[in-house]
Parts: C-alpha cells; structure tokens; sequence
C-alpha cells in the first residue's frame, strides 16, 4: 500500500511571533539532542496469487527470455547470503543461492598487458597522436586506438569476473487428493520475510461415471463410443482413524537472516500432516558434488560443494539442514545420482541453509577451517536457536534499519467502514493499492502516462523495494564501529546479489563509469545506515592498494610526496591507518579489485578510481565519522588525486583548434574517452580523446573533496600537506572551462573539440557529471550551466535516450536537480515503472519480460524519489518539495526520515495543493565543518504560493552557548518559478538565528 507510516509527534516549544501575514508559521527549535523518528507501521508488500513457476534447466544469458519465471521470483538477502524465492506449489518450490564472495576469475592478480615494455613511451605517442591538429586529425587518433589496444588494454581483455549462483534448493511438494485454494505468495519488505500461504482443500471424489468399463474393469456399467474417457482412478481411501481435514493451511516462511548466518526456511501445515522432498544442486556444474547426511533422528544434512576451475579455485559449500518438527513425522534419505530426502506425516519443519566459499580478502588471512565444516557450525548455531528465535532477531535487525525511512503518497488511508459511511469514492490509488503486485504493473504499462496518479502507491512500493534490495545486497554483518578491515569487500554488484546464471551479462561486473556509484545513491539519502556502506568503503580500499601498480606500470605514475601521519587515533586503538600512492582504476572492476583496462580501446579511462572515491566524501558528508575520514576515507582521497595531479598533461601552446583558448597553459586528461560513448569524425565512429568534459568535472569534485577533507582533519594534516594541497587548488584553475556547442547552441559541449556527435540519443549522461551525481552548479549557482546541461539531456531524450533502466534513472535525478518535476514524473511513471520494471519490481535492460537483470536501475530510481522530495547537495543548503511531479503534489502527502548531508534529518508533510504543511529539519549528531567559519544553513522551500507569512523563533535550548561559534539560518520561500525570489512579495524571509557549531538542532516549518 502507499502508507510509509505517520512521522512521530514532535511536542510543540512555547514561542514569540513576528507577524509577517496569515499564510504559513516557520518554526525554529532548537536543541541539543536528535529525536528519532518512528517506524513505518503499515506493511509495504509485493504480492501475487499465482506462482513464479519454472524456468529451464539450460537456462542462459544468452536467451534474455529464457527465464521469465526469475523475474517473479522474490529476492530475500542479508548483504552475504541471498535467494531468489519462486513460491511454487504445483512446480516444484526453488530457491536459488547465491554467496557473495563467490566470483570467478580467469586471469591471476591484477594483470597488465606482459606484451607491453615502455608504457610510460606507449601513452606518451597516444598522447601526441589525439593531440595532432588540436583533435581534428581523424587518421592519427585511429593509429592511437590502434597503439592503444596493442599496449593499455589488459589480459584478458573481458571476463572481469563473474559472481555467481552457489546452489539451488528444490522442495516438492506431494498434495495428491488436495487442490490448492486461496493461494498467496509475498515479499513483506519491512519484516523481510517471503511468504506463501494457501488451502488445501479436500478434491471431491469423482463423479458417477456413465461409461462402461473394461472387460478387466469389475463395473457392469454397458459400453457406449460415444461415453467420455474413464476419469482417474482416486487414491485409495484412508482409514478412518488417520482420515484428513477437509481443508488445511499451509504456510511457508523464507528470510535470509539478517542477525545471523543462514537462510531459513519454516514449513508449517495447520492440521494436515503434508509430505515433500528435498534436493539440492548447482545447475551448469557437472562437477559439483550432491550429498545428503543423517544428522541424527529427524534431521539430514543435504549438501553441494565444489571448486572453481579457474585461477581462484575456490571452494565452495552449501549445508541444508532439514529438520521434521513434530512428533510422528519422518524423513528418509533417497539414494541415487541425485540424493534428495523424503518427508512425510509433516506439519512443521524448517530448513537451515548455509553457503561458505575460501574466499579471503586479498592481503588477508586465508580461512582457518574448511568450508563445509564452517557451513555446518553456521546451521548448527541457528538450529539452536530454533526458528522462531531467528525469525525475532531478524526482524528486529531488519526493522531497525529499514523502518528508518516512510514515504506516503495522497491522503491517509481512512479508519475501516469510514469510507462506506461517507458515500464517498475512496482516494485516487487506494482501490490499485488493493490489487495483487502484478495487476498493478499491467495497468501501470497500459497507461503509463497516468501511474502516478492512479497508483501513487505503487511508486511508493517501488521506493521501498529499492531500499530493501540495497540493504539486502550491501551491508555489513559487522557491528557498526567494527574495524573496516575486518568488513567483506563486496559491494552490490550490477545484478545485487541475485545473479542466476554461470555467464552473466557483462560478467556481473563493477562498473566504475556510472552504475556502481549509482548504486549507492539511495544509501545515504535513504537512510539506511552506515553498515549499508560499509562493503563499499571496505572494497576501495582493496581497489586504491591495486590501483597503485596500474598508476605506475601503465602510466609511469609514481608518488611524490609521502603522506603524513593521519590525527592520533584513539588511545584503545592500535590499528594503523591506510597509506596509497597514486592509484587509478578503469571503467570496470569486480570483487578481486580489478584495476586494469578491459574490454578494449573504450576501456581506455583511467578515471574509475577517480569517480567512486565520491563515496568517501559522500559518507562523511552524511554522518560525519571524522574518524573513519582520517584512517581511511582521506588516503583514497589523496591517492586517486595525486594520480589525476600526475596524469594531467598541458595541451599545446598554439590553442586555436579548440573552443576556447586561456591565457594560462591548460590541463588535460588522456588517453581518455567520454564512457563508452563516440563522436563522428571523417566519416569515422572514435571514442579515443583528451580531456573529455566528464574527466575535468571528476577532477574538481575529487580535488575539493580531498582539499576539504585534509581541513576537516585538522590544522596538523594541512600544514603537512600544504604543498600538496596548493597543487591540487593550481591545477582546478587550469582545468578546461566549460563550453557550450556551435553545432547545437545551447547544448553542453561533451568533449575538448566540437565534433559531431554518432549517438545523440546516448544511454550514458557522462557530460552532466558536474550536476548529477557531483554539485558543481545547479540552477541557483551557476546556472548557466545547468541550462546548458538541460539541453544536452532533452536532445538525449528525444532521440532515445534513457533506454535502460538506469539510464533512465540517472535522467530523472538530473531532471529533479534542475528542479524540472514534469520531466521527473514522466520518467519515474512512464519510463522506470512502465517500461523497465519486471513483475517482481525488478528493473530490466529493455523490454519487460527481459532476464537482465539491472539492479542500479532499482537504486537510481529509488535516489531520484528522495531528490524530487529533499534535496542537500549544495553545502549548507537544503531543498524541500525541489521538483514534486504535479499528480503527487495535487494528491498531498509526507514523508519522514529523509537523510540529509550535514548531519540533518528531514520530515515533510505537504497538502494537496503541492503546499508545504509542515516540515521538520534536525541535526541528529555535530558536524564537523571544512573550515572554521560559522556554521550557516539555508532552507529553501518550493510551492505555489507563500504570500504572507509569520516566523516564530525560539531561544536555544542550550542557553549556555558562550565561546560557541554562531551561524545564520536564512530562509527562503519560493512560487511557481523556482528561480525567482522577491523579497517585496513575502516570498523571501532571510531570518538569522544563533546556531552553536557542535550543538544538533530542530527545525519545524509549518503552515
């Protein structure tokens, strides 16, 4: 349903008014402590009434449709452990295993090209050749696509390693005499818990026959052609004594338990003693080894193991324990090629499934003990415990972090008989709310153009899933302050951790030119918790440690400076923190931290490192761990800025070639390439280029981001890196500036030279870095560019772009930083939930009924709800109500929980006019700032009118503010053009308010 949950009551300070007008209150309250708020409370589920049914057994990624079955199958996930649930009753029950840290690989470490012995000569004629004639000479940059796939591209070029499926787990159940009824199947998001349920229902005996039988039959019924066949013979009656209900309920319960370290599956029949059996296997591995062990009276052992037969050879294992609960019930093992168990007279069981590989961080301990002996301590542990003990504990884990955040679309559902009393139609979206998952989504694609306003909530349950999945696929099991060293490095991958098949597309890789960093978009602003990032801070420091033989054996990059000490640690702490030189990563990686070029001549872009180090800041810019930033998140910093500091290269003297020419010599990246994108160039298709506009805007975040981190580690960490940090300041002032196209007026120019473009309506929006993902203007600071930017986007967007998922995705963020809510509808509802959107609310490649599973899609979408609703990626600024779509305006609703950068915590609440009602804005714990200037905060509201208002301002509640630093607040309120703000109309408030630097604060605006 659309409901999130009511955001918590807030008790109401006592304040003196200034009278500005009848329209609006704004409330500022001030305090020293955060006040949390409360959990969802109405369920938010996807649910059917038929099963997933079977794929396949040759299923391959080769036939994009050959498993339409998996994509409705329901995907449960601890960020090690994952299934994909079917919810079969007339097939057989499947649950497809996956462990995270089983990927393959075909090549050993981090392999350069061995053919190559002069890289620093190699990249230096690359560079003469893409420079000859300022960019314009077609058939030099051909000859440097050509040197460059001889000596950059790595060994092997592709297969960067796949995360695979571990095992499958099939449970057949036997309901001869019994026709199912009532059948439901579910994915409770906030409990975590895939469920089916369902009767069964005694079959009728057969009806009295007017057939005749034959000669062997014993009936004297006469024989007649034109009788209908004999109907079945029906199994044989019970004795009295044994004779079943005539119906029963059944009810199946699967989660992947989030305290713990197995999956579980409960097995529960109200009355009917139910038989099944149970196998287990590892489809496409002949090698794979099957094996079922008697634990002790009513419990087995099912077990699969097996190695990869590459470079990694791991090993791999998954234990089932099948335990028969209840007394009289049986389990046998079944012999054979494939062993599988046999239960019979059931009516409680549970499945304890755990799944190990011999993985072991590169630079850590090998695991201690065997795989299998690990898998069957791990179900023996949970067995212990018993299923109802897990189920508690892994609702309560799962609850903590994902109630965090509730999101309501149209008015509050009414009290039951309410509606019936009124007379009234119920809400728009209320009656879609009650229809099964599915039967939404077939409305959905015939009418997109009206989702958003018919069925709000199924947008919110959209939102939702996508928390749940990144939750699901990325989080630590760690507890939240535990050493990051001791985190697996397995960050959520281009298919989570859901991947079905043994080829997968793209190899399931982890793409640096977009897709892994858009993966992490909704962790923050989602407010799932630090443990949500955990992996992927884990996992770069694993990439900038490899990072550093790509910088200096592929472009002869080598330190320059040593890194000074990080600020003392805790005295109780002895772990030292991390030390990088130079490191750079290309456009894809995977869970050995794969540095290398791949694929080929479009692999050419040393900018991956340089990209997802983003996430360092983006951490500590949301919760603040100045800790965490000097052990860790500052030397991934320094080392990915060094490398760019040293790969830049002065384009040359005579500039008259390009768009521009500055009177100081210009810095340039290359070789280089706009991601996977080309330009038309003599009647070529070239991707190879220097200095494409997506590297210059990398570099200025990642240079600010590193000199900004080294002032929030103290005065100490700056006078050591002074030196360091007045390069990096030098070279963002000799950056390419950006430019605006002849050919296409308006239009943000994507590379150095305006060349024609080959793909207008390109799936990449590589040139609008510096609005989305990065800050670097918007339409309040230099908006110039942000115009220039929505040019690009629309010229895309009319010629096919946003045709993937995440493609699409990535649109409706940018479009709702642009403060653009029309276009933000149009791709949320017609696009991402019409069109790339599977049964199971998975986000697809192209058509719906594809198995391509594209999880960043999910993650992108999920961030651009939060951005039409809050906004904070300028420092110390916050948007509320930036670009609601107008169906959802129209319709009211709020939101609770929202994360915002600087510590804040957002609750909004707006009427059906699109008219903000009320909002909440706390500081949940001190933010440590940049500089030492005074903390500042501006709070722009949007809606359609603010004529007349009064402020109310509270005194702090902590009077004893002396010797504090101080700060403003400044308010603004906006009417239908967002950029335009008066200050003779009421429009605009700029109230300045005392805000002492380490002190947490509420505010409250409310109509």
């Amino acid at each position: 349903g659309p409901r999130g949950g009511p955001p918590p009551r807030r008790p109401t300070p006592r304040t003196a008014t200034a009278k500005m007008g009848p329209a609006c209150v704004l409330l500022l309250v001030l305090r020293a402590t955060a006040v949390g708020a409360a959990a969802a409370e109405a369920p938010l589920r996807l649910w059917y009434t038929s099963e997933a049914g079977a794929d396949p057994l040759n299923a391959t990624v080769d036939d994009q449709n050959m498993a339409p079955a998996w994509m409705r199958a329901l995907p449960i996930g601890n960020g090690r452990l994952a299934a994909m649930v079917y919810g079969n009753v007339e097939n057989a029950e499947q649950l497809q295993l996956n462990e995270a840290t089983l990927t393959a690989r075909s090549y050993s470490g981090d392999t350069n090209n061995p053919n190559a012995s002069d890289f620093a000569h190699c990249v230096g004629r690359i560079r003469e050749l893409l420079l000859s004639q300022g960019g314009w000479n077609a058939s030099s940059i051909l000859e440097a696509e050509d040197l460059s796939n001889e000596c950059l591209v790595g060994v092997p070029k592709s297969n960067t390693g796949n995360q695979l499926p571990i095992a499958n787990v099939y449970i057949d159940f036997d309901h001869e005499g019994y026709r199912v009824a009532n059948f439901t199947r579910s994915l409770d998001l906030g409990r975590a818990l895939a469920l089916v349920q369902y009767d069964l229902e005694a079959s009728p005996p057969p009806p009295p026959s007017s057939a005749s039988a034959s000669s062997s039959s014993s009936s004297s019924s006469s024989s007649s052609s034109s009788s209908p066949p004999p109907t079945p013979p029906s199994p044989p009656p019970r004795p009295p004594s044994t004779a079943p209900p005539a119906t029963t309920s059944v009810r199946r319960t699967a989660f992947a338990d989030m305290a713990g370290n197995t999956t579980v599956v409960h097995i529960e029949s109200s009355s009917l003693p139910i038989r099944f059996s149970v196998a287990a296997n590892r489809t496409g591995d002949p090698s794979a080894v099957t094996s079922v062990t008697r634990v002790r009276k009513g419990t087995f052992d099912v077990e699969v193991s097996g190695a990869l037969g590459d470079s990694t050879g791991l090993r791999f294992h998954t234990t089932i324990r099948v335990v028969v609960e209840n007394p009289g019930a049986e389990i046998a093992h079944r012999a054979g090629p494939a062993p599988s168990l046999e239960a019979a007279r059931c009516t409680s069981a549970t499945l304890y499934i755990a799944s190990r590989t011999s993985f072991a961080a590169p630079g850590g301990p090998a695991p201690s003990r065997p795989v299998g002996e690990r898998c069957r301590e791990d179900v023996s542990r949970a067995e212990g415990r018993g299923f109802a003990a897990l189920q508690e504990a892994h609702e309560t884990a799962q609850g903590r972090e994902f109630r965090s955040l509730g999101l309501e679309l149209g008015p509050p559902a009414a009290a039951p008989g309410a509606a019936a009393g009124g007379g009234g139609a119920p809400p728009p979206g209320r009656a879609r709310a009650e229809l099964p998952t599915d039967e939404r989504l077939w409305r959905a694609r015939a009418r997109p153009e009206d989702v958003l306003e018919t069925d709000p909530g199924l947008l919110v349950l959209y939102f939702q899933f996508g928390r749940y999945l990144l939750l699901a696929s990325s989080r630590s099991s760690g507890a939240p302050d535990s050493p990051l060293s001791s985190v697996l490095p397995t960050p959520s991958s281009c298919q989570g951790l859901w991947n079905k098949f043994m080829n997968p597309a793209w190899s399931n890789p982890l793409t640096l030119d977009i897709n892994l960093d858009m993966t992490y978009w909704p962790a923050n602003t989602g407010n799932l918790g630090e443990a949500v990032n955990r992996p992927l801070l884990s996992w770069l420091r694993l990439l900038a440690h490899n990072g550093q033989r790509t910088a200096k054996e592929t472009y002869n990059i080598r330190s320059r400076t040593v890194m000074p000490p990080s600020p003392p640690l805790p005295a109780n702490d002895n772990r030292a923190s991390d030390r990088y030189g130079p490191w750079c990563a290309h456009h894809q990686s995977n869970l050995w931290g794969r540095t290398t070029v791949t694929d080929g001549v479009w692999g050419v872009w040393a900018m991956g490192g340089a990209w997802i180090s983003r996430q360092v800041w983006e951490d500590f810019a949301f919760w603040g761990n100045r800790e965490a930033l000097g052990r860790h998140g500052y030397p991934i910093l320094r080392g990915a800025a060094e490398f760019v500091l040293e790969y830049l290269v002065p384009v040359p003297d005579d500039c008259a070639s390009y768009e521009f020419c500055e009177a100081t010599e210009i810095l340039v990246t290359g070789p280089s390439n706009s991601p996977e994108n080309a330009y038309e160039l003599e009647g070529n298709r070239i991707g190879l280029c220097m200095g494409p506009l997506v590297d210059s805007e990398i570099t200025r975040e990642l240079f600010r981001n590193t000199i900004q981190a080294a002032h929030v580690l103290g005065n100490a960490t700056v006078a050591k890196e002074l030196k360091f940090l007045h390069r990096l300041e030098a070279a963002m002032s000799r950056l390419p500036p950006r430019a605006v196209s002849r050919k296409r007026p308006g239009m943000l120019m994507e590379w150095l030279q305006d060349y024609d473009e080959c793909c207008p309506g390109f799936r990449h929006q590589s040139p609008i870095y510096g609005l989305m993902p990065s800050n670097l203007y918007n339409p309040f600071h230099q908006s110039q560019w942000a115009d220039a930017a929505k040019v690009l986007m629309d010229r895309r967007l009319s010629n096919g772009g946003g045709s993937t998922g995440w493609s699409a995705a990535w649109l409706a963020n940018a479009y709702a930083r642009l403060l653009d809510a029309e276009t933000v509808g149009k791709m949320l509802g017609e696009r991402l939930l019409s069109v790339y959107t599977s049964d199971n609310l998975f986000n697809h490649d192209n058509v719906w009924n594809s198995s391509v599973f594209q999880a960043d899609g999910n993650f992108g979408a999920t961030a651009a709800v939060i951005e039409m609703i809050v906004q904070s990626h300028m420092q110390d600024e916050i948007y509320i109500l930036p670009a609601l779509p107008r169906p959802l305006a129209e319709l009211g609703g709020r939101a609770f929980g929202i994360r915002a950068r600087g510590g804040h915590l957002i609750d909004v609440e707006w009427r059906p006019s699109g008219r903000v009602q009320s909002a909440t804005i706390t500081r949940t714990h001190p933010h440590h700032k940049d500089s030492h200037r005074p903390s500042q905060l501006l709070v722009r509201f949007f809606g359609p009118s603010c004529e007349g208002s009064h402020v109310v301002l509270t005194t702090p509640v902590d009077e004893d503010t002396s010797g504090k630093l101080r700060g403003s607040i400044s308010l603004q309120l906006f009417q239908e053009n967002p950029k335009t703000v008066s200050s003779t109309n009421g429009c605009y408030i700029n109230l300045e308010a005392p805000i002492p630097l380490q002190v947490a604060y509420h505010l409250v605006f409310s109509y």
